[in-house]
C-alpha cells in the first residue's frame, strides 16, 4: 500500500481538519514532491494550519459561551442555536476553502503523485467498508475526539 498503518480508516463525511492534518507529512514523503510542489504544499499546509488553529479558539469559546448561556436561568435555546448554526455555516465555509486548498495541491501534482492521492483515499474509504470505520492495523488506535458535531451525532456532515 502507499503508506503504512498509520494511516487511519476514515469515513468520508466525518473527517475532521486535524485527521488531515496529522496525515499530511507521511502523504507529502511519500509523493516525492519537486521543489516547487514543496512550497506549494509548505503555503498550503500553512493555511490549513491556520484555520485549524482558529477553529479550535473559535470553538473553545463557543464551548465556553455555552456553558455561560446555560447557566442562566432565562437561557432562550433558539438564541444559543443560532450560535451553533453560525458556528457550522463558518465551518462549512471553511470547509470548502479547505477542499479548494486540496484540489490546488492536486492541480500541480504529476498523473503518477495523483494516483497515489487516490490509491490512499480509496484505501481509507475501504478500510471504512470493511472494519465499520475501524483501522485494521491493530497497534493504530483509532482516534476519538469525544465531541458530537453540530446537528447531530457522529456521522453528521461536518468536513
Amino acid at each position: 500500500m502507499l503508506l503504512s498503518c498509520s494511516v487511519q480508516a476514515i469515513p468520508v463525511m466525518a473527517a475532521e481538519l486535524d485527521d488531515f492534518m496529522a496525515q499530511a507529512a507521511d502523504v507529502k514523503n511519500s509523493l516525492n514532491l519537486s521543489p516547487n510542489q514543496q512550497r506549494l504544499w509548505s503555503q498550503v499546509e500553512a493555511k490549513m494550519r491556520a484555520i485549524a488553529e482558529a477553529r479550535r479558539r473559535r470553538r473553545g469559546q463557543l464551548q465556553t459561551d455555552m456553558k455561560k448561556g446555560l447557566s442562566d436561568p432565562r437561557a432562550e435555546l433558539r438564541d444559543l442555536a443560532k450560535t451553533l448554526d453560525a458556528e457550522y455555516d463558518q465551518s462549512h465555509q471553511e470547509n470548502k476553502q479547505l477542499r479548494e486548498f486540496f484540489l490546488t495541491v492536486s492541480d500541480a501534482l504529476d498523473d503518477n503523485q495523483r494516483q497515489k492521492i487516490l490509491v490512499l483515499l480509496s484505501d481509507q474509504l475501504q478500510r471504512v467498508e470493511d472494519t465499520g470505520s475501524e483501522s485494521k492495523c491493530p497497534a493504530t488506535p483509532v482516534r476519538s475526539t469525544g465531541r458530537q458535531r453540530p446537528g447531530g451525532g457522529p456521522g453528521s456532515p461536518q468536513q
